[in-house]
């Protein structure tokens, strides 16, 4: 009975490689990042119009009186993105949590050796950019530019390595 346990972690080991355990460690790790934001969203809550107007008062309060349009116009940029996550602070809470369960799976998943946690990680990272994504467009704004392009490239990425290592799992 013991053997068999021990042999068949060996066999395990085996088919999974040596690129798979690091590349899951470090989705692993992202998603350590993500579920430590998510519950640091829930510490806040959303804001009242009241403290929206002042944290935009203390923002421009560093603002010099000479400060170029461009800045200006890159502050006013700042706060369309700023109303638009406090606006839907809930629904991008909720969204944040499902994402990081789909994605946890799906690692979890594929470092089993399951073909279905690639298929789940498509979805995650599918659900990721269309968030990204979301948030840039929906926002009007261009402060979530890098992000979302980021986020793109690191989903295609992923999703191309992962992809590699199907021929380990079943």
């Amino acid at each position: 009975m013991e053997t068999e346990l021990v042999d068949e972690s060996v066999e395990l080991k085996k088919r999974r490689g040596k690129n798979l355990p690091f590349f899951c460690t470090l989705s692993f790790i992202s998603l350590g990042f993500g579920a430590i934001k998510f519950l640091l969203g829930l510490l806040g809550s959303k804001k009242t119009e009241e403290e929206m107007f002042y944290d935009k008062q203390d923002l421009l309060s560093t603002v010099p009186d000479n400060a170029s349009q461009e800045r200006i116009d890159i502050l006013k940029d700042y706060f369309k993105s700023v109303e638009f996550a406090n606006d839907n602070y809930y629904l991008l809470l909720f969204l944040k949590l499902a994402v990081l369960a789909i994605g946890f799976f799906a690692v979890l998943w594929m470092y089993k050796l399951k073909r279905a946690g690639y298929f789940m990680y498509l979805a995650y990272s599918a659900l990721a950019i269309g968030i990204a994504v979301w948030k840039l467009f929906g926002s009007d704004s261009n402060t979530g530019a890098v992000g979302a392009v980021f986020t793109i490239f690191i989903a295609i990425l992923f999703s191309i390595i992962y992809g590699a290592q199907l021929k380990r799992m079943r």
